[in-house]
């Protein structure tokens, strides 16, 4: 299941309670139309009945995913899943990618294999002190110091 209501200003509200893993990451929407689509449609699957998150048109975007149950079928080939996802998107100005929450096994594989790739090539971001921070905080959490 997913849900992505769109928005013209910062998501503020914070139910993390209900969620495995949260994140935020930025992007450029050039062409303004900002959607989520299925990796593979089927000749009779409908389109996933979502808003457009560009709410403004093209330019940059922050998006937050919230995901739930990656647990439960981690890995395995399923019918009806248990994950859930929502993701939120507003108008704002690149900044580094921000791990919210992160409790999932799942999402704890894909992490670590991140921190043992090597990184890929990216325009770098002006870090603030609270990104930074936050950051190291989590890299100290997965080397488990």
């Amino acid at each position: 299941m997913m849900t992505a209501p769109n928005f013209r200003v910062r998501c503020r509200h914070q139910h993390l309670a209900a969620w495995d893993d949260v994140a935020e990451v930025s992007l450029y929407c050039p062409r303004g139309a900002l959607t989520v689509e299925r990796l593979e449609y089927g000749p009779f699957d409908p389109r996933p009945d979502l808003p457009v998150l560009s709410t403004q048109g093209p330019g940059h975007y922050r998006l937050r995913v919230f995901a739930s149950g990656r647990d439960r079928d981690f890995d395995k080939v399923v019918d009806d899943s248990a994950e859930r996802f929502h993701v939120v998107a507003w108008p704002a100005p690149a900044a580094p990618a921000l791990i919210v929450k992160a409790t999932s096994r799942c999402g704890y594989g894909f992490r670590l294999s991140a921190a043992t790739s090597p990184p890929s090539p990216q325009q770098p971001f002006p870090e603030t002190q609270e990104a930074t921070s936050h950051q190291a905080m989590l890299d100290r959490a997965l080397r488990g110091e």
